[in-house]
């Protein structure tokens, strides 16, 4: 019996040493599962990085700091491809990155990772230059910011990877005061950036510096800025843009594909619109300019919510398509215009009357080419109307040509065909004569030093006796012509054989 009663006491023990060993274990990995994801303290937290730059690790404000502090050339050494770096864990858990003043370069995998962290900020030099996946695990970047006194360092496409180029996140630039310049497409298809904050030091942004930043409805141009380049802000969401003073150079398709914005103000340092500059904004309505002598081509094409625009005294050359698709309802030349380039006022519906100066030289081919509802054109002595410049403008009422204009061709007035004595007119007569227009609601004719279509039957003049040929709307044939005297002021018609028996007065 004793020997029983030893043998149970023998195995209450050992199950009982069994039973808090795996009380322990389990002990051991409770406290495994629920300790902090911090940088384990068998890591080191600072360490040399090559190039006299050292690196540390704050674990409480969770910032990984790379400092110059020693003798070098400022360049962090390349890190190998299968491994992370010595400061690759602390960096796993950052939220802050610092690369302070004096450190140059950025080697091969800097910030290579396991994980992509989530950085609330990168600060680094402006003038800081990166290797190639230099910046391989910054998918997580929230914001960036560039320090330092004097340009940026000219982006190499071919050799450097921005840390901001791999990042869904990136939302806010801020720029730090003593940076002169953004180089070209630094920031290029960030689409995410919401917000970018400029210094008072900014002189200069570069060529595409912000083009393709979907989701960057406002920015303030500082008011010391001089040039922006090409396509600085091509198809961002801006609502409104002021451009200095200040500036003395645009580009071209600076705000092209804009199509939320809706007004501007230009540069009064600058007397042109260049290039494309406000090409597809659909909802620009209002631009603040001073006086421009020269507007380039596609500068304000199919910007439909613009209504009307000031052609300024002192403008000498329209470009091509610069109006073309906008919602101008008429326009007024200056007496200083010279060229009006193809289809510079194409394609307008809401385009309803005309007048060309005499000074003008040139109306380029296609010119008001398909301004489908234009009715009164009024074209100076002199003038060169070029291939198709009206082609298409099949609402014309009312038609003036001056002495010695030159039809370039007879496609000048294309599908608008003019008749006197019942006969079509040879292009190279057009000068001096008035029209009657068949196929076309042309039913207004100035006489001004033109023949008096003799023998014509359809529309009497009271004033004159004269009779005019019938006009045609489609396939029926119009019951009335128009007819003003030579002052310009309306005289009263009355209707011959085939038309209605009134009398009316040419509407205004």
């Amino acid at each position: 019996m004793n020997n029983i009663r030893k043998g149970l006491n023998l195995g209450v023990g050992r199950n009982l040493a069994f039973l808090i060993a795996i009380a322990a274990l389990v002990s051991v990995f409770a406290f495994i599962a629920i300790a902090p994801t911090d940088v384990d303290s068998s890591y080191p937290d600072h360490g040399d990085a090559g190039g006299g730059v050292t690196w540390k690790w704050d674990p409480e404000t969770r910032t990984l700091t790379f400092s110059k502090t020693g003798s070098g050339d400022g360049r962090i050494d390349d890190q190998p491809d299968k491994y992370l770096p010595l400061w690759g864990h602390a960096f796993e858990d950052a939220s802050y990155v610092v690369v302070e003043q004096g450190v140059t370069y950025l080697g091969k995998r800097t910030f290579a990772a396991n994980i992509d962290p989530s950085i609330e900020l990168l600060t680094v030099p402006a003038d800081l230059e990166y290797g190639t996946f230099s910046a391989f695990s910054m998918r997580g970047l929230k914001a960036i910011k560039l320090t330092g006194n004097g340009p940026m360092a000219a982006y190499d496409s071919g050799k450097w990877e921005l840390p901001w180029y791999r990042s869904d996140k990136l939302e806010t630039v801020i720029i730090d005061y003593g940076v002169t310049s953004i180089s070209d497409k630094v920031f290029e298809k960030c689409r995410t950036i919401q917000q970018v904050d400029l210094p008072a030091t900014l002189k200069k942004i570069g060529a595409d510096a912000f083009s393709g930043c979907r989701w960057l409805s406002k920015i303030t141009l500082p008011a010391q800025l001089e040039s922006i380049g090409d396509h600085a802000f091509f198809e961002c969401a801006l609502r409104s843009i002021a451009v200095p003073d200040s500036v003395t150079y645009m580009g071209e398709g600076v705000f092209m594909n804009n199509f939320k914005l809706t007004y501007a103000k230009l540069s009064y340092s600058i007397d042109y619109v260049p290039d494309d500059t406000f090409l597809y904004c659909y909802d620009l309505a209002t631009v603040s300019k001073p006086v421009i002598k020269i507007i380039g081509k596609n500068a304000f094409s199919n910007c439909k919510a613009m209504e009307k625009f000031d052609f300024n005294e002192g403008l000498v050359s329209i470009g091509n398509s610069a109006f073309s698709s906008t919602g101008l309802k008429s326009v007024e030349f200056p007496s200083t215009l010279k060229v009006i380039e193809s289809s510079a006022f194409g394609a307008i519906a809401a385009l309803k009357s005309l007048s060309i100066p005499s000074t003008v030289e040139t109306v380029g081919p296609a010119a008001f080419g398909m301004c489908a509802y234009l009715e009164k054109i009024e074209i100076g002595d002199g003038v060169k109307l070029c291939d198709a410049a009206f082609a298409w403008c099949v609402s014309i009422q009312y038609l003036k040509i001056g002495q010695n204009v030159t039809v370039e061709s007879q496609r000048t007035f294309d599908y608008c065909k003019f008749y006197l004595d019942g006969s079509e007119l040879s292009f190279n007569q057009l000068a001096g004569h008035t029209f009657v227009g068949k196929d076309l609601r042309l039913v207004a004719v100035d006489w001004g030093q033109g023949n008096h279509f003799p023998g014509c039957s359809g529309v009497r003049d009271n004033s004159t006796d004269r009779m005019a040929h019938p006009t045609r709307v489609g396939t029926e044939y119009a019951d009335s012509l128009i007819i003003s005297s030579d002052d310009g002021r309306p005289n009263t018609w009355q209707c011959a054989e085939g038309c209605a028996s009134d009398s009316r007065n040419r509407p205004d």
